[in-house]
């Protein structure tokens, strides 16, 4: 049985109001993102000519993830499925798979959903004070090993620079 759906974040009037406040290539954005196209796909779809910058911005637009989000929560609303209802309908064909390939794609699509593939960031900071006249003047090999990361060592052969951990 599935269980009542969470009421909506915002009143359909709020939802208009903020849907608005998109150029139309952003709620063609929003719409495309809240049927499950990825960010690439749906900026794509929308008409933007650099799909894989565009969006990189608008996931990080904040008046576009909100109606994103408000968006998704409108549709959980509507359909009244939620997402425990998803996670608990794709543990079930995982339960009664046949094969390891429909195992692993349910498992992979729980893992979406709950987020174990969300990217890890990794900060480097990096406090050089150096003039561009003395980087002109430097070999490849102290250009190479300035490049460097922390515990990898740097190594130059027939003008090839390579990196190894060290």
């Amino acid at each position: 049985m599935l269980e009542p759906a969470p009421k909506p974040l915002v009143d359909l009037k709020s939802w208009r109001y903020l849907m608005a406040a998109l150029e139309p290539k952003q709620q063609l954005y929003v719409e495309l993102r809240t049927q499950g196209s990825t960010p690439v796909v749906a900026a794509s779809m929308a008409g933007y000519a650099d799909p894989d910058a565009t969006a990189a911005r608008l996931e990080k637009d904040l008046t576009v993830r909100t109606a994103i989000e408000y968006s998704l929560r409108k549709l959980s609303h509507e359909t009244q499925v939620t997402r425990n209802d998803v996670i608990n309908m794709f543990q079930d064909a995982f339960r009664v798979a046949s094969t390891s390939g429909e195992m692993t794609m349910a498992a992979r699509e729980i893992g979406k959903i709950i987020g174990a593939y969300a990217p890890i960031q990794i900060e480097t900071k990096s406090h050089v004070h150096i003039t561009k006249e003395k980087i002109a003047g430097m070999s490849d090999e102290e250009l190479a090993r300035m490049a460097a990361i922390e515990g990898e060592s740097t190594r130059i052969e027939d003008g090839e620079i390579s990196q190894e951990a060290g």
